[in-house]
């Protein structure tokens, strides 16, 4: 099962590529730009949640040699803003697909850079 998973995983993020170059295509025309952003958000929002399912299946199955998630809460705070995030955007695609996709960006840059690590080492203390 944990290597169904992963291939799962591999697949989505590979497919990632499909979208995009929809999304690059039809950015400009009003209904394929609806369905391009949807697809694209969609893929995102999967390439978010499946590392988390995996994670938590190896857990569950003792497979990690460990018995508690990393992060703890802190973890799983983050992940519920970027899932959050996700569905937002999906959401604003309806009305504003541009907008939808510089949020996309937005998601990701807050994911990429870590910004509770530059908070804590600019405090005070």
């Amino acid at each position: 099962m944990l290597i169904r998973l992963n291939l799962l995983l591999l697949m989505v993020v590979s497919f990632l590529l499909f979208p995009t170059r929809l999304l690059a295509e039809y950015v400009r025309e009003e209904t394929p730009e609806r369905i391009a952003t949807t697809v694209y958000g969609i893929n995102l929002l999967l390439c978010s949640v499946l590392p988390s399912v995996l994670w938590r299946f190896a857990v569950r199955e003792r497979l990690s040699g460990s018995t508690r998630r990393r992060g703890g809460d802190a973890h799983q705070a983050a992940h519920a803003r970027r899932l959050a995030g996700y569905l937002a955007m999906i959401v604003v695609k309806l009305f504003l697909p541009v907008v939808a996709v510089l949020g996309y960006l937005a998601v990701a840059v807050y994911i990429i850079v870590p910004f509770g690590a530059l908070r804590h080492r600019s405090s005070p203390g």
